[in-house]
């Protein structure tokens, strides 16, 4: 028979060991988020933006925003169209070149689609955030961009946001009546639009290969390189989401804005819209009701 000696001996074990397991199990769930954590702490990525003649003597304005950044990229690649002479670039651009700038010649036909066109086919498998090359960045917008990643890795983060609006009837609104700089929606939504100017970050393979299609691109929405990654990101149900950025408009270099032609692709950005949803055959309220939608 087990004396009393016995059984205060086996329950002790039986408790050393329960308490054993929850040690075990709490030291792994630790060393799980700290792994996590640090494989998150060295996310890298690719920054990715495209230039041309007119504001190749101002883009080291840019560009010095950019190598300031508080969080550091794997690489800056700057694209340049056939009106650069690559062999000849202003003396401001050089010292960039020297702390790891990448610069390549492309073509001028796709225009602003040249900002995303080249890096999305190269990289897809990397992070990549796209910029514009006439604005000064906020020094920690790659790491809100990261940060916002981190949170919602399905979505697409973007620093500056518009809310696209529809009427009673269900019909989209014209561009100009959408909610511009929007901020009240602090989760992924289909119904946020994200605009290039302040900055946009691309989770790896999130686009389809449809984004790539030079002829659609051509016929349908070659002035509005925004428009037509929103309809790619429509037609495959991925939402956009505000890394809180503020603000969210970064300032213009001064000299860099023609104001007539940005007041005129204002106006034709519904044009292009009606070309993408008359195309793809999209019902756009039906469309944009869907995940993480408020």
């Amino acid at each position: 028979m087990h004396n009393q000696q016995d059984c205060v001996d086996f329950k002790e074990k039986k408790v050393y060991n329960k308490l054993t397991r929850i040690q075990y199990r709490i030291t792994t769930n630790y060393q799980l988020l700290e792994w996590r954590r640090l494989f998150m702490d060295n996310i890298g990525f690719i920054v990715s933006m495209a230039s041309y003649s007119k504001r190749i003597e101002t883009i080291h304005i840019c560009l010095d925003s950019l190598f300031s950044q508080t969080r550091k990229p794997q690489k800056i690649i700057l694209y340049l169209d056939e009106s650069v002479d690559v062999n000849h670039l202003p003396n401001n651009i050089i010292p960039f070149i020297a702390k790891g700038l990448e610069i390549v010649q492309v073509s001028s036909k796709l225009k602003a689609h040249n900002k995303y066109f080249y890096v999305f086919s190269e990289y897809a498998n990397t992070i990549i955030i796209t910029v514009d090359d006439d604005v000064v960045y906020d020094k920690n917008l790659f790491y809100n961009l990261i940060e916002s990643y981190k949170k919602f890795p399905d979505a697409i983060s973007a620093a500056r946001v518009h809310y696209v609006t529809f009427d009673e009837e269900h019909k989209i609104c014209p561009y100009q009546n959408w909610l511009f700089e929007y901020s009240n929606l602090l989760t992924p939504s289909m119904r946020l639009f994200a605009t290039g100017v302040g900055g946009i970050l691309y989770p790896p393979n999130i686009m389809p290969k449809e984004v790539l299609d030079s002829s659609l691109i051509n016929d349908l929405s070659l002035n509005a390189d925004d428009i037509w990654l929103k309809f790619m990101q429509i037609k495959e149900n991925i939402p956009v989401v505000w890394s809180r950025q503020k603000p969210s408009h970064p300032p213009q270099i001064k000299g860099t804005k023609d104001v007539a032609l940005y007041n005129v692709n204002r106006v034709l950005n519904d044009k292009y819209i009606k070309n993408l949803t008359d195309y793809f055959n999209l019902d756009l309220y039906k469309n944009l009701s869907g995940r993480g939608m408020k």
